[in-house]
């Protein structure tokens, strides 16, 4: 029996109408708020409901309130309180108070709330939103989005409490250190695989999950793995009835078409490492595709949650994006490759003009800081070919960011001077003014030195280049 258990059977016990001595020692302790248990917070919030319990059934309603307060404030956004025991023991211990709160309310039960935010919320841009809350609808929860960067004001009238949550989203920084994973150590790897000569997928990978405890106890009790499939793969069919026939876990109807694996695993051991290793075939093309996620959930606790990502290409599958500043751009999947060539039926002014409609540059390579998240190239707008969105004079230096699973193909060279045509789609806006980012849209072609035009394999690319360049900065684009 542990802790919160053993108190509500010895300290808390009511005794002739009233409470035993350690009720009284327990309110000196922590002024009357909750019962703390060093290290371990679900034991702290079952010990807390117990208390809470015991004051409901002693009469002491006034005492119990700030231990409600002190209750929900410790709820997840959503609801809930992190693991099964936890939630039984402090709803029942909410609900009874609340019984007792509603049997003393001689008089109709209402609660007025009001929200402002000041330039306005989702609904209108000026009027405060007003709920109502009765006993008629006080199992319903109202939500609404706001804006951040007004001033928000609640105001509550009426002679019953709610609870009021705030959720704030943002974009960050994705970060090194693996969240959610002190319990549990999760490894996971995506490697590309000979296929037999039957196949006729497009190919076979091998997915490989590594799970193990990091606590000392040995063992993590109850955990649930589930392994998302990628879009266009299939699990080996093989590899799924071995896994279906495994006894140490129990694991949900499988199929090769279905989109996630569900694993219940009883125990997880510190000693040796449990491992999944799953044939993959590649069944569909897909052009952009996204990471698949493997989760791994310790089941007492809802906030221990180990995540990792995984993708043919991409190590880690983190997903596309190209950060720098704390602003962010999805790369979509989408790499820029240097043009050795123009495909035929397209033009360089067609391109300038018709598909892409804004900037035209002739850059050359300065420093590149290459990077595991971002390659940033500090490039000089040697002429000007077309302007565009951004506002840049010759001489000029602008910084163009490229996702580092890009660098080969794109393959710029420091000192070389590139023919560069882009998309508004392709500019970040920050405060020192623009960023060019360097996606599938944009063109990017070598542009020859003038010696280097002289010679038999740039001779063609370069006049071709510099007609073009000539043209379309002195007539622009002809509509």
């Amino acid at each position: 029996m542990g802790e919160a258990q053993m108190m509500w059977h010895t300290g808390w016990e009511k005794h002739d109408g009233q409470l035993r001595d350690g009720h009284h020692e327990w309110l000196k302790r922590t002024d009357g708020v909750f019962w703390p248990v060093p290290g371990n917070r679900q034991f702290s919030l079952e010990a807390t409901a117990y208390a809470l319990l015991s004051l409901v059934r002693a009469g002491e309603l006034n005492r119990a309130a700030p231990i409600v307060h002190w209750l929900n404030e410790q709820q997840f956004y959503g609801g809930g309180y992190g693991s099964t025991q936890a939630n039984l023991v402090v709803y029942q211990a909410l609900a009874e108070y609340s019984i007792q709160v509603r049997l003393k309310q001689r008089e109709s039960s209402s609660l007025e709330v009001t929200l402002n935010n000041t330039a306005g919320h989702t609904h209108s841009a000026a009027a405060p939103l007003t709920w109502t809350f009765t006993q008629a609808n006080t199992p319903l929860q109202r939500s609404v989005k706001v804006r951040l960067d007004r001033n928000m004001t609640v105001t509550a009238k009426g002679n019953v409490r709610g609870i009021l949550s705030v959720m704030t989203m943002y974009y960050s920084m994705p970060r090194k250190e693996e969240e959610g994973c002190h319990h549990m150590k999760l490894d996971v790897s995506f490697q590309k695989i000979p296929q037999g000569s039957t196949s006729e997928a497009l190919g076979m990978y091998l997915l490989t999950v590594d799970i193990m405890a990091s606590i000392k106890d040995n063992v993590v009790s109850t955990a649930l793995l589930n392994i998302e499939i990628l879009t266009g793969f299939s699990v080996d069919r093989e590899d799924l009835q071995k896994l279906a026939a495994n006894k140490t876990w129990d694991i949900e109807e499988l199929s090769p078409s279905q989109s996630n694996i569900l694993i219940y695993m009883n125990e997880v051991s510190s000693v040796r490492p449990e491992r999944f290793a799953l044939r993959m075939h590649q069944v569909a093309d897909v052009g952009l595709l996204q990471p698949a996620a493997v989760s791994l959930r310790e089941h007492t606790l809802q906030d221990a949650v180990c995540l990792k990502f995984y993708h043919p290409q991409k190590i880690d599958g983190t997903l596309g994006l190209i950060c720098h500043q704390h602003v962010c751009k999805c790369a979509a999947e989408s790499c820029a490759v240097q043009r050795t060539e123009v495909p035929e039926g397209v033009t360089r002014n067609n391109i300038s003009c018709i598909q892409f409609r804004d900037y035209v540059y002739k850059v050359t390579v300065g420093d590149r800081q290459l990077s595991s998240i971002v390659d940033i190239y500090y490039m000089s707008v040697t002429q000007v070919v077309k302007q565009g969105t951004d506002s840049v004079m010759e001489g000029d230096r602008r910084q163009f960011l490229s996702s580092p699973h890009c660098r080969e193909g794109l393959g710029l060279v420091a000192g070389k001077s590139y023919l560069i045509i882009g998309s508004p789609t392709d500019l970040m806006k920050t405060q020192d003014g623009f960023h060019y980012v360097l996606s599938k849209q944009t063109w990017v072609e070598y542009w020859p030195t003038d010696s280097e035009g002289q010679t038999e394999e740039f001779k063609s690319s370069y006049s071709a280049i510099q007609d073009f360049a000539g043209e379309l900065s002195l007539s622009g684009c002809q509509r």
